[in-house]
């Protein structure tokens, strides 16, 4: 089990960034694309809230943040160079880093980038990647919109409705790899 006390936020990046090489490599290798997942860069963030923000949120902001309450951090995904997704995710400390949590996915709007319907998939892949490395037991979500809900369930998580808010949860144990899904171009 992941314990915050044993691990600095140091450790935790080193970990992240690991996870991102990883997956980044068999996406690459599967694809034949350059694609890169890493820690987003404030040009990132900036694009994505300035640029291609359909819904109010707020995308600015440190990348990798590691507070009293929870440790967030926000990845994003470039294939050929072009910024086609961000992730903001967390661990939270309440829950002694039983789940790491999906805050929020986006997609480029360009309807020419090279990943375009694959973006949630290879974040949820980098997302298994990093809950295995740190044995955190399940990856959580609150909220995901309507139109993904049902790509979530094809990638393995399972979906509820509590006080009328969407939940999904993947039990970590249970998940493979989705990278044969992920990227059959």
């Amino acid at each position: 089990m992941f314990d915050c006390a044993n691990h600095s936020s140091d450790n935790l990046r080193s970990e992240i960034l690991t996870a991102c090489r990883l997956v980044s490599a068999r996406l690459s290798a599967a694809s034949g694309l350059d694609i890169k997942l890493s820690i987003a860069t404030d040009e990132q963030l900036r694009e994505a809230h300035y640029d291609w923000n359909p819904r109010p949120f707020d995308w600015v902001g440190s990348a990798f943040n590691d507070h009293e309450s929870c440790c967030v951090f926000k990845l994003s995904i470039t294939a050929d160079e072009k910024l086609c997704g961000v992730l903001k995710a967390c661990f939270e400390k309440e829950t002694n880093y039983q789940s790491l949590i999906l805050e929020r996915v986006r997609g480029n709007p360009d309807k020419t980038h090279l990943l375009k319907g694959k973006i949630l998939d290879a974040f949820c892949e980098v997302a298994l990647e990093i809950a295995k490395r740190l044995n955190v037991p399940k990856i959580d979500g609150e909220e995901p919109i309507d139109e993904i809900v049902e790509i979530y369930k094809e990638l393995g998580f399972n979906f509820s409705r509590r006080d009328g808010i969407n939940h999904i949860t993947m039990p970590v144990g249970q998940a493979t790899t989705l990278n044969a899904r992920v990227f059959s171009l």
